[in-house]
């Protein structure tokens, strides 16, 4: 996604990062790994840490070449 990749170069965040829209998901850039999977909390590797994503009604959209898209009301994302 250039657009994507763009942006986050443009606020000093080269193609690492994530993006939330409220109500409908996320786009998450550098997943190696997901680590657990359920309607309300997915856990992700991205760049050697951990991303714990809470919310409600969590499903995995696309995932392809270190992108992955989730959509869903997601409400905490914790980087470990």
């Amino acid at each position: 996604m250039k657009l994507t990749e763009q942006l986050l170069a443009e606020r000093g965040g080269g193609d690492k990062g994530f993006t939330i829209i409220p109500g409908f998901g996320g786009y998450f850039t550098g997943v190696k790994r997901v680590e657990d999977y359920s309607e309300d909390k997915i856990i992700l590797t991205a760049y050697n840490k951990l991303l714990k994503i809470s919310g409600e009604k969590l499903t995995i959209g696309e995932y392809f070449q270190d992108d992955i898209f989730i959509s869903g009301d997601i409400k905490i994302v914790e980087v470990e």
